[in-house]
C-alpha cells in the first residue's frame, strides 16, 4: 500500500513543506477495516521500521511517546506524517514511523501493538514500513541540539522524535512538553483538523466551502476525530449529526470558530459562549493568547521541574548503587572515554616533560662550565693586570735612568765637555741564588740546579743576601770515636 504524506508548518508558507510517499506492507485496504491479517510475512522480518496508520492529530505525540515507553531501549527514531489522501485518509490523522535498533525488535512491536486498543476509544493499526519515497528535496534529518534540555540529538543514546513540522527532540523532552505547540516554530498537532479537514462522507473541504453556494461548516468529533459537515446547527440533519446517532459521540468542535458543540445538551460548551450567542471575536482571540502563554509556561515549568526530579533521582540511584538507566552508562561511557584520551595527553605531556628537564639540566652543566671558565678567565686577567703594572714600573724606572742619563749629557754639551758626569750609582751586586717558593739561599747555580732537579722548582732569581753555608753533618762513628 501507498500513502502520500506532507511535513512541514504550512504557517511558514510552501517552501517549507514537504511531500512525498510511504510504502507499507500488510497495511488496511480501507480505513474503516484495519484489517492487516493474522500472518506475519517472511519478507517483514527482515525490515527494521514499523508505522502506525490512522493516528488521530489528538494523541500526536504525546499519547505516541507514552505508547512507546515500554520500548524505548529498542526504538531509535519516530517521525510524524501528516495523511494527504482525503476523505480516505484525512490530514486530521496522521501515520507515525518508528525506526528500531533491529529487525527483531520491530516484529516484537508490530506483534505487541498491532490490533490493539489504546484509551479504549482507538484501535492501533500497523505496518511495516518498505520505503519512504520524497517527492521533492526530503526532511532535514535530525541533527543538532534538542532546544528542550539542550543535549545532544543522537539516536544511539535517546529516542528522537520528529514532529510533523520537521523539528527533532529527544522523545522524553517532547512527553513532558504535553500538548503545547511546538517549542521551536509554535505548531500545534493538535489544530490539525482545523488547518485542513475534510469531510470524510462527501470529502467537503475548505476550498469547497469557499466556491459552494450552500453554506456548510466542517465539524470534527472530539471523541474520535471524525470529520463531517453541517449546514449551519449541526443538531440538524448532516453528517455530523449521523456520526452523533451511530456512536453516541457528544462533542464536536467548529474548524472555522473553534467553538465546541454538545448533541445531548444542544448548546455550546465553549466557556466564552452564553446563551448562544458568543463574545466579541477579539476579546475571544485575545483570551485564547493568554490561555496559550498560560498553558506554556506551565508546561515549561513542568518539564523543568520533572527534569530536574530525574537528575536527583538518578544522582540518588547512583549513591545507593541501584541500577543506572541506559542514558546514564551511555554518559559515563563517554566520560571514559574521555578520561582514556586525556590520560594519553597526560603521557604524551610528560613525556615532553622529561625531555624538557633532561636539556634544561644539559644548560646548567654547560652554565657552570662557561661560569667555570670565566674564574679562570678572571684570574688570568687579574695576573696579566699584575704583570701590566710590573711592566709600567720598569718601564717608569729605566725611563727615569735614561733621563737622568739625557740630562749628563745636555750639561756636557753645554759645557764643551769640562763638566764631568755624575757618578753613577753602585749596581747592587748578586751574592746568591734565591727559590721563589721556598726562600732557600744557594750559593752557586749549581748547587739551585741541583735543588730544582731534586724538587721540581723551577722559580728562582738572584739575591743580594749572603748565602751561609751550612754545617756538615756529624758522623756518627766520630761521636763514638770520641766517646
Amino acid at each position: 500500500m501507498q500513502v502520500h504524506f506532507t511535513t512541514g508548518n504550512p504557517a511558514l508558507g510552501a517552501d517549507h513543506l514537504h511531500r512525498g510517499s510511504i510504502h507499507l506492507t500488510q497495511a488496511p485496504q480501507s480505513l474503516a477495516e484495519r484489517d492487516y491479517g493474522q500472518a506475519l510475512p517472511d519478507a517483514n522480518l527482515r525490515r527494521a521500521t514499523v508505522a502506525l496508520v490512522g493516528v488521530p492529530s489528538r494523541f500526536v505525540p504525546t499519547d505516541v511517546v507514552e505508547l512507546l515507553a515500554p520500548f524505548r531501549n529498542s526504538v531509535r527514531e519516530i517521525r510524524i506524517f501528516r495523511h494527504a489522501e482525503p476523505p480516505r485518509l484525512p490530514p486530521s490523522l496522521c501515520i507515525v514511523t518508528i525506526a528500531c535498533s533491529s529487525k527483531q525488535n520491530a516484529t516484537e512491536i508490530y506483534a505487541r501493538l498491532h490490533g490493539t486498543t489504546h484509551r479504549e476509544e482507538h484501535k492501533l493499526a500497523m505496518a511495516f514500513v518498505q520505503q519512504v519515497e520524497w517527492q521533492s528535496r526530503p526532511a532535514p534529518p535530525p541533527d543538532g541540539l534538542c532546544v528542550v534540555c539542550l543535549d545532544r540529538l543522537d539516536v544511539s543514546y535517546h529516542v528522537v522524535l520528529t514532529t510533523a513540522c520537521d523539528h527533532s527532540f529527544h522523545a522524553a523532552c517532547l512527553g513532558r512538553w504535553s500538548d503545547a505547540p511546538c517549542p521551536v516554530c509554535r505548531y500545534l498537532h493538535a489544530s490539525l483538523a482545523s488547518q485542513a479537514t475534510h469531510c470524510a462522507t462527501c470529502a467537503l473541504g475548505s476550498e469547497e466551502q469557499k466556491s459552494s453556494d450552500e453554506r456548510r461548516d466542517l465539524w470534527v468529533c472530539v471523541v474520535c476525530g471524525f470529520a463531517g459537515c453541517s449546514a449551519g446547527n449541526p443538531q440538524e440533519s448532516s453528517h455530523i449529526r449521523d456520526h452523533y446517532d451511530q456512536t453516541k459521540h457528544a462533542y464536536a468542535v467548529s474548524v472555522t470558530s473553534q467553538l465546541v458543540w454538545d448533541f445531548s445538551g444542544r448548546n455550546y460548551v465553549h466557556r466564552l459562549v452564553m446563551d448562544g450567542e458568543s463574545v466579541d471575536a477579539a476579546d475571544a482571540q485575545e483570551h485564547r493568547k493568554l490561555e496559550g502563554l498560560a498553558l506554556e509556561y506551565t508546561q515549561l515549568l513542568r518539564s523543568q521541574l520533572a527534569r530536574q526530579r530525574d537528575v536527583y533521582e538518578q544522582r540518588l540511584a547512583a549513591r545507593a548503587g541501584g541500577v543506572v538507566d541506559a542514558a546514564a552508562e551511555a554518559r559515563v561511557a563517554d566520560l571514559r572515554a574521555e578520561v582514556r584520551a586525556l590520560e594519553r595527553r597526560a603521557a604524551r605531556d610528560r613525556k615532553r616533560l622529561e625531555a624538557t628537564e633532561s636539556d634544561l639540566k644539559f644548560l646548567e652543566e654547560v652554565s657552570s662550565a662557561l661560569e667555570g671558565d670565566a674564574a679562570a678567565r678572571e684570574a688570568d686577567a687579574r695576573n696579566a693586570e699584575a704583570e701590566l703594572e710590573k711592566a709600567k714600573s720598569d718601564a717608569d724606572r729605566l725611563a727615569r735612568a735614561l733621563e737622568a742619563k739625557l740630562d749628563v749629557a745636555m750639561r756636557r754639551l753645554e759645557a764643551g765637555d769640562d763638566v764631568a758626569p755624575p757618578p753613577a750609582p753602585a749596581a747592587p751586586v748578586a751574592k746568591s741564588i734565591k727559590c721563589v717558593a721556598t726562600g732557600k739561599l744557594f750559593p752557586t747555580m749549581a748547587a739551585a740546579q741541583a735543588y730544582a732537579a731534586k724538587t721540581g722548582r723551577t722559580d728562582f732569581e738572584e739575591s743580594t743576601e749572603e748565602c751561609v753555608p751550612e754545617p756538615p753533618p756529624e758522623d756518627p762513628e766520630d761521636d763514638e770515636l770520641y766517646k
